[in-house]
């Protein structure tokens, strides 16, 4: 069993860190444990937020694709992988990211017009065709999303 003080302080401390923006599971309880509380203690303080819900790893997943959509411009890869690093699986990336909504080619269009301020695509040399693909594939956007985005006729 575990000392009560020693969970007082751990849901002190999450209670905390949830405080400055929503957090996945695995986000608390690696927090949890780096503050060195023990593996018992950090089960409970979860058990107790996630019963609370104040840890919900869907509805993490649903707001952080919605603010890396409106505001980072990233695409579904780079999401997904940067969810998975934070704890969310494919199967709760997969539920979230359903309802999203996600305007593919005008996002990548937007880019595109930003990095060659407003420049036509179809005056680029190989290199500098590279250099962008290259930029939109790290923004997570796929090959045949950046292809079909420069093969616009309005490009």
């Amino acid at each position: 069993m575990f000392d009560e003080t020693s969970a007082s302080a751990a849901k002190e401390a999450a209670f905390k860190y949830l405080g400055y923006r929503m957090r996945t599971r695995r986000e608390i309880e690696k927090y949890l444990a780096k503050k060195n509380f023990p593996d018992d203690v950090v089960a409970e303080v979860m058990e107790t937020l996630v019963g609370y819900k104040y840890v919900d790893d869907l509805e993490f997943a649903k707001w952080y694709i919605e603010s890396c959509l409106k505001f980072n411009k990233w695409g579904m890869k780079k999401i997904k992988h940067e969810l998975a690093l934070r704890g969310v699986g494919a199967d709760v990336f997969d539920e979230a990211a359903a309802g999203a909504e996600y305007p593919v080619a005008d996002t990548i269009t937007r880019l595109i017009e930003k990095r060659l301020g407003g420049e036509p695509t179809g005056d680029l040399d190989a290199k500098e065709k590279r250099k962008l693909f290259a930029y939109l594939m790290n923004r997570g956007f796929a090959y045949d999303e950046i292809q079909a985005a420069l093969t616009r006729e309005d490009m």
